[in-house]
């Protein structure tokens, strides 16, 4: 499953938010859900931010969230935007 498809069986479908940052596309076996409140735009709503990693597999052997700055960083997260 993607971060995308992880974050829609924990009830939160991307296609029904404002707006998104990131693709979430990477395959992975599961995912780190950060939520939190904000105000994102301007003058609009607040909005309940939902930030999604996906948890890879280190040569170590432990699993831990994809790094930001990696390669891959821009598909192993998505950040979506839901207003209140």
């Amino acid at each position: 499953m993607t971060v995308i498809e992880h974050l829609a069986q924990h009830g939160y479908n991307v296609s029904t938010a404002k707006e998104t940052i990131g693709l979430g596309t990477m395959e992975c076996v599961c995912i780190d859900i950060k939520t939190r409140h904000c105000r994102p735009w301007q003058y609009g709503p607040d909005a309940l931010a939902v930030e999604a990693t996906a948890i890879v597999p280190f040569t170590d052997g432990t699993m831990q969230p994809y790094p930001m700055g990696w390669d891959k960083s821009r598909e192993s997260s998505i950040t979506a935007y839901f207003p209140i």
